[in-house]
């Protein structure tokens, strides 16, 4: 009798969880872009869409963070309650929202504004800079050292060189080519370009662990986070 009961409350453990698992919510990580037709920049010069894609860049880092925070939150309170509590599963978030079907345009524009720079016949700085980038759905850890070149100017600046040589080595990490960041001679525009691929490959919410001057003159950062692979 006893076997009978505790194969029932498997059972029912299983229907609890099969139904929930439908509420959870999505990883962004997972989320696939939408379509999203090139023609909707056809008024916008090639400029102009580097500029919105930097828009659209921001509001969907913006929409990673919320996303991922309830999945992982979910996804948390599902482990509880399959072990633990199974009550907990009905303080589940629930399925993918508005916020989702958002970030996913925001993917869909992406592959959209570098589609209408082709269409346009951009100079090949403006279509890179637009290039969207295939991910293998894997992650990168992240221990990156940075420093300066050991010339002092000022904290701000020896700072904001370490921070990008730091950044240089985890895009590397990822599976990235660096070779034009690295041979870009215009410190404004090396510094832009290499923001603009930090933005989409390094892991939102990163660390960056000031270790301020050392003994040989160069200031030292320590980039803690993880990274998207990029495939080659």
């Amino acid at each position: 009798m006893s076997k009978i009961i505790s194969n029932k409350s498997r059972l029912l453990s299983v229907v609890v969880a099969v139904s929930f698992f439908s509420g959870c919510a999505t990883s962004p990580d997972k989320m696939q872009a939408a379509y999203v037709s090139p023609l909707k920049y056809k008024s916008y010069d090639c400029e102009q869409l580097v500029e919105e894609r930097e828009n659209v860049s921001r509001h969907e880092q913006d929409l990673y963070r919320t996303l991922k925070k309830e999945a992982d939150k979910d996804a948390a309170q599902m482990g509880v309650g399959l072990v633990l509590f199974w009550p907990a599963l009905f303080f589940l978030e629930g399925g993918d929202g508005p916020q989702a079907a958002e970030y996913s345009r925001l993917k869909g524009d992406e592959r959209a504004l570098e589609g209408a720079a082709v269409q346009k016949k951009c100079s090949q700085d403006i279509v890179a800079k637009l290039k969207t980038l295939e991910f293998t759905g894997k992650k990168v850890s992240l221990h990156i050292k940075g420093t300066n070149d050991g010339e002092r100017t000022s904290m701000a600046v020896d700072r904001a060189e370490a921070i990008d040589n730091a950044k240089l080595v985890a895009l590397s990490k990822a599976g990235f080519s660096i070779d034009n960041l690295m041979h870009e001679e215009d410190l404004v525009k090396r510094h832009s370009m290499i923001e603009d691929k930090s933005s989409q490959i390094i892991v939102p919410g990163y660390k960056i662990n000031d270790k301020g001057y050392q003994k040989n003159g160069t200031y030292l950062v320590i980039l803690n986070g993880k990274a998207f692979e990029v495939r080659s």
